[in-house]
């Protein structure tokens, strides 16, 4: 499964390891200790195109997204419960 983080950019699910709103981070003394320590250009796409709103925090890479850190977590909460209803649907025994 992956996650559409905007325009043609996705993720697979798998790979995520957080999803941060950018002004709640930025704010916190922890946040900016953590930001310093994983904030390194190489590291960074800024799929936002500057309007980043979001952080995903993946394996391998950090994405900046224009779409609220809310909205990309429901589509992950709604594809895994499409995923889980695909399961349910395939089990063996059932119509």
């Amino acid at each position: 499964m992956f996650l559409h983080l905007e325009g043609r950019h996705f993720v697979p699910i798998k790979n995520i390891i957080a999803i941060l709103n950018i002004e709640t981070i930025t704010k916190t003394k922890d946040g900016k200790e953590i930001l310093s320590l994983i904030r390194k250009p190489e590291k960074i796409r800024d799929v936002s195109r500057g309007r980043a709103k979001s952080w995903v925090i993946c394996d391998d890479l950090i994405y900046c997204s224009s779409i609220s850190s809310l909205t990309l977590k429901k589509r992950v909460k709604n594809l895994e419960t499409e995923v889980k209803k695909m399961n349910i649907k395939s089990s063996p025994g059932r119509p």
